[in-house]
């Protein structure tokens, strides 16, 4: 099994919410130095996941130090607030939300996928991060990534119209598997959906 190597980021408002939300990438690229210092064991690595999020909040406040893939954050925020939030909206948002990518094993190149045993040897390593933040819900980022991820703790329930979908842990967790921020599939026209869902699971609380 592989360990906890990228740790979450965990907002600064995070533990105050009521509905705690987990934001689950699939996997990190790494090259250069970074990649040396994963294959070393050095620790700063461990910090890789909240860098990148920190990057982003910095740039939000500031306006400098942008990076395409940024847009897949404001993407992402913007359609869960149904609108285009302003700066400040943004940062809230991040700032009461947790990220973490799941395969704990970095690819050797962008867009490609890592291998079916990372997916499987990552699970314990969420598995502790669930158990230590407890989210009332993941969002799934991607297609991709839901579909190599390992099935063997999934579950589902019908309440009223609406399927709960779950991962069990200590307690069953509710998630959401929609397409990855940054394709043209994740957009205005779903905000509805994922707040419908959201509602469902919120009224149904811990009875999932």
């Amino acid at each position: 099994m592989l360990p906890i190597r990228f740790k979450p980021f965990v907002g600064t408002e995070y533990q105050k919410q009521d509905f705690k939300i987990l934001i689950l990438g699939e996997s990190h690229y790494l090259n250069g130095s970074d990649f040396i210092d994963y294959l070393d064991g050095n620790k700063k690595v461990e910090l890789i996941t909240n860098n990148v999020v920190n990057g982003y909040l910095n740039y939000k406040k500031t306006g400098k130090s942008y990076a395409n893939w940024m847009n897949t954050f404001t993407k992402f925020s913007n359609v869960l607030n149904g609108k285009k939030s302003s700066i400040k909206e943004t940062v809230e948002f991040w700032q009461s939300s947790s990220f973490y990518n799941y395969v704990q094993a970095p690819t050797k190149g962008p867009r490609i996928s890592p291998s079916e045993e990372e997916f499987k040897q990552s699970f314990d390593a969420l598995t502790e991060v669930v158990e230590e933040i407890k989210p009332n819900l993941i969002f799934f980022w991607g297609h991709r990534l839901w579909n190599n991820f390992p099935k063997d703790n999934y579950g589902s329930l019908i309440n009223g119209n609406e399927k709960i979908h779950f991962l069990k842990f200590s307690y069953n967790l509710p998630i959401i598997v929609m397409p990855h921020p940054s394709s043209s599939k994740f957009n205005y026209g779903i905000k509805d959906e994922i707040k419908d869902y959201l509602n469902v699971i919120k009224t149904v609380g811990n009875t999932v």
